[in-house]
């Protein structure tokens, strides 16, 4: 069957998509990413992410003023520095990742967990939906994405009500 959201805006469309409580729109994935980082950790600090994606992701990382650290998908080779403040997480082609290795990894190394959720909306990996995992999550919508629109939207998507009064403060 087909789904209707006939009463429900994009913000609750989002919402229940993702199981988040607070859902921030912006005009871009990549702005989205840029101010989850901006409202977390100190310029100058190094998020990891991987060395294959899209550029935004480590656009948004230089954008907030920090250094992106490209690794390749397997966390037991990365190498956590005393600046490494963050890892954000890419799901590629609507196939998200094992949220609860990069959620050990995060917690294990006391560092922030991102969620790059731009092309995997919709999908989800032993049943944790994309858009739903680490601190907070960014999510684009366009012609080119699982979930095609007819323009460009990004959103920004947490259960941190202190994360979200910052984002939509600055």
């Amino acid at each position: 069957g087909k789904v209707v959201y006939e009463d429900l805006n994009v913000v609750d469309i989002i919402k229940q998509h993702t199981n988040r409580k607070y859902v921030t729109l912006t005009n871009s994935c990549t702005d989205a990413i840029t101010m989850m980082i901006e409202a977390t950790v100190k310029p100058g600090s190094e998020i990891i992410c991987p060395a294959y994606s899209y550029y935004a992701t480590a656009s948004a990382i230089t954008r907030a003023g920090c250094k992106p650290v490209f690794v390749h998908i397997n966390l037991n080779k990365v190498d956590v520095g005393p600046k490494t403040k963050g890892l954000i997480y890419v799901s590629l082609f609507g196939n998200p990742m094992d949220y609860e290795a990069v959620k050990d990894f995060c917690k294990t190394n006391n560092i922030i967990c991102f969620e790059d959720a731009a092309q995997s909306f919709g999908a989800s990996y032993n049943k944790i939906k994309s858009g739903s995992a680490g601190l907070c999550s960014a999510l684009s919508f366009s012609p080119s994405k699982p979930s095609p629109t007819f323009g460009f939207l990004g959103a920004m998507a947490t259960d941190d009500k202190m994360l979200f009064n910052q984002v939509n403060d600055a």
